[in-house]
């Protein structure tokens, strides 16, 4: 069972570092902006075409996750989107929260 609590912790931490132009998953607007194959990205900054994705290992480790991903990564660019996706395993310690705060502050420059 994923630990839903810990991920949006996680999010909120992120939002925290990135307030403006970014969306969370839970946004009514960003999810009308973008729904592929069923998901949404965790994060969005529609003003610079690039989303970011947080990706639980023990979800999205299986073949069949992994193939709609990489068909979600296909459309996203196509479309002129940059796709980060960052996997962790829960539980995530602040250190890793900050590393991935990190990996998105490079990924936006």
């Amino acid at each position: 069972m994923i630990d839903l609590t810990e991920k949006y912790a996680t999010q909120m931490k992120v939002m925290q570092a990135f307030p403006s132009g970014s969306y969370m998953r839970r946004n009514y607007e960003m999810n009308r902006l973008i729904m592929l194959r069923g998901t949404v990205p965790d994060f969005c900054w529609p003003d610079k075409k690039k989303v970011v994705y947080l990706d639980g290992v023990q979800v999205h480790t299986k073949t069949k996750v992994e193939l709609r991903d990489e068909e979600i990564d296909t459309m996203l660019k196509t479309l002129g989107w940059q796709v980060l996706r960052v996997p962790y395993t829960p539980p995530l310690l602040l250190s890793e929260v900050d590393e991935i705060v990190q990996k998105i502050q490079e990924f936006l420059k």
